[in-house]
C-alpha cells in the first residue's frame, strides 16, 4: 500500500468516525459525562430487586417459589416436582453434588441420584445457582464439581435453588461475585427461562435445546 492510499484510508476512516459522533451539544455533554463517570447507563425499576427478579423471570416464562429458608426446601421441590411432572412418579431425580442439597433428608420414594452419568434418563434436575440477575430474571450457573453443568441441559425439568441474599442488580455484577471466588471455572451459563426457539416457521418451541421448564425456588 502507496503513502497515498494509507493516508487516504485514514481519512475514511476519521470521516467515519466523525460521522457517527454527536451532533448536538446536548449529546456531546452526554457522551463526556459517560466517559467521566465510567459507569454505562444501566435500566432503573422503582420495586425491590427481589419483586423485579421475580417479574423477569416470570416474563421469560419460568416459575418462581419463594420459601423463608432452606428447610423448606423438601417441600418447595415437590411442589415444584408435581407441577413440572404434571402429578407423573417424579422418581428418579438428578440433584447436584452440591452441600446444600447432598445435605438434605430426600424421600426414599424420589431415587435421588448424584451419578451424572445417568443424567440422560432423569426428567428433573435439581441444581444451585451462583447467583441472580434482577435486571433480566437469569440465573448463573458456573461449572465446577458442585454444578455439573450437564444438569443444566439434560433434563426436562430443571429446578433451580438461589439465594435470595445472591441477587444482584446487573450482570456486571453478577461477573464480580465470580471473580470473588478465584479464578473464573472453565464455563458460565447464564440461564433465562425455559429453553426455546423459534427458528423454525418463526413458531416457539420450547425445549429445543434444553429444559422446557425452569423453577427457581428463592430462598430468603
Amino acid at each position: 500500500m502507496s503513502q497515498n492510499d494509507r493516508q487516504g484510508l485514514f481519512e475514511r476512516l476519521q470521516n467515519t468516525l466523525d460521522a457517527n459522533r454527536a451532533s448536538t451539544p446536548e449529546e456531546a455533554l452526554a457522551e463526556l459525562e459517560l466517559q467521566l463517570s465510567g459507569e454505562p447507563p444501566r435500566p432503573e425499576w422503582s420495586e425491590p430487586i427481589l419483586e423485579h427478579f421475580i417479574e423477569r423471570l416470570e416474563a421469560a416464562a419460568g416459575v418462581c417459589i419463594r420459601i423463608a429458608d432452606s428447610s423448606q426446601l423438601l417441600e418447595a421441590f415437590e411442589a415444584a416436582l408435581k407441577t413440572g411432572l404434571q402429578g407423573s412418579d417424579p422418581a428418579p431425580v438428578g440433584i447436584a453434588p452440591h452441600p446444600a442439597l447432598q445435605q438434605l433428608a430426600w424421600p426414599a420414594e424420589w431415587q435421588v441420584s448424584s451419578n451424572i452419568d445417568h443424567a440422560q434418563y432423569w426428567k428433573a434436575a435439581i441444581t444451585v445457582a451462583h447467583t441472580g440477575i434482577a435486571e433480566s430474571g437469569s440465573i448463573v450457573l458456573p461449572s465446577g464439581p458442585h454444578r455439573p453443568t450437564t444438569l443444566n441441559f439434560l433434563p426436562d425439568l430443571h429446578i433451580v435453588v438461589l439465594s435470595a441474599d445472591a441477587v444482584v442488580e446487573y450482570m456486571e455484577y453478577a461477573w464480580v461475585r465470580l471473580r470473588a471466588d478465584g479464578a473464573l471455572p472453565r464455563t458460565v451459563n447464564i440461564i433465562t427461562g425455559p429453553s426455546r426457539t423459534a427458528d423454525i416457521e418463526q413458531t416457539l418451541q420450547l425445549g429445543a435445546h434444553g429444559p422446557r421448564q425452569l423453577f427457581v425456588i428463592l430462598v430468603g
